[in-house]
């Protein structure tokens, strides 16, 4: 069986096409930062900035007596690098952290249960159409949220404090 010469072009085409999508593909997941699981403490991958992203590291500092239990973390725009503690013991702290290249931002939200079940919400978002915004919240009179430093730029690091009221 003989093979033409525009069957020899086509082969030599697809070959050279699909060599050249691998390639791209390659050099294509060779800039997407790898997005890793972390503890408490922010990872090196969470605190590098990617040239054109936003990302959020937020601290949540325990104050209190009480064990809290994670309610609920929501991230929309972006994805999780450092994820809360399902325990937020008394005296004890955990950071959370986001990327994005969403052209919405980067929008972070955690919520921790009190012991009567009531939430505690920490709330934080860096939209690239205004300004930064963050806030603690408590729906239980036995706790304070304060925010304790700026949430502003483009990777803010901020940090909520838990305080018995």
């Amino acid at each position: 069986m003989s093979i033409t010469t525009t069957a020899r072009r086509l082969t030599a085409a697809l070959v050279l096409s699909g060599a050249l999508c691998g390639l791209g593909a390659g050099v294509a997941s060779a800039a997407t930062p790898a997005v890793t699981a972390g503890a408490a403490a922010p990872t090196a991958s969470s605190t590098a900035q990617i040239a054109g992203s936003t990302g959020i590291i937020m601290t949540i500092v325990n104050n209190s007596d009480a064990d809290l239990n994670l309610g609920g973390v929501r991230s929309p725009y972006g994805h999780l690098v450092d994820h809360p503690v399902q325990v937020l013991a008394a005296h004890a702290t955990t950071t959370v952290s986001v990327k994005s290249l969403s052209i919405e931002g980067a929008e972070l939200d955690v919520q921790y249960l009190t012991p009567a079940g009531n939430v505690l919400d920490f709330y934080e978002v860096v939209p690239l159409s205004s300004e930064d915004n963050a806030n603690g919240t408590s729906n239980d009179s036995a706790f304070t949220v304060s925010l304790s430093s700026d949430p502003t730029g483009w990777h803010p690091s901020t940090t909520f404090t838990i305080n018995p009221a």
